[in-house]
């Protein structure tokens, strides 16, 4: 009886160290379920904010090249073409601020879905 008992104690640390060695960090990996539609909508908001960011950055160097056209023209040599360089300046800074808007309604539409890669 005793050599049954101790037989059936080694069966079972056998087959339960094998099952312990089978789980390993991938067969957890794969087990998590995730939601395809909930990350393929996270890679698109993510893509549209990527996209806003790319347009925001485009936004301030074409201001900066205004403004640079601006302190070379002066006033009095070519009145249209300054008071065109004026509204032009006027037209995109109005746009960054909608640039910068879209930019931050984007991230709360990130966080609103739960993302967890906001930055990527």
């Amino acid at each position: 009886m005793k050599e049954l008992t101790t037989t059936l104690c080694a069966i079972w640390i056998i087959i339960h160290g094998a099952m312990a060695q089978s789980y390993d960090k991938q067969d957890f990996q794969t087990d998590i379920i995730t939601n395809p539609s909930t990350s393929l909508r996270c890679y698109e908001l993510n893509k549209q904010r990527k996209n806003k960011v790319w347009h925001k950055q485009n936004l301030k160097s074409l201001i900066s090249r205004n403004d640079h056209l601006l302190n070379i023209s002066k006033k009095d040599d070519d009145r249209d073409f300054y008071v065109k360089i004026v509204k032009t300046s006027v037209r995109l800074k109005y746009e960054l601020e909608l640039a910068l808007q879209k930019i931050v309604n984007a991230e709360e539409a990130l966080v609103k879905m739960g993302c967890p890669n906001l930055l990527q």
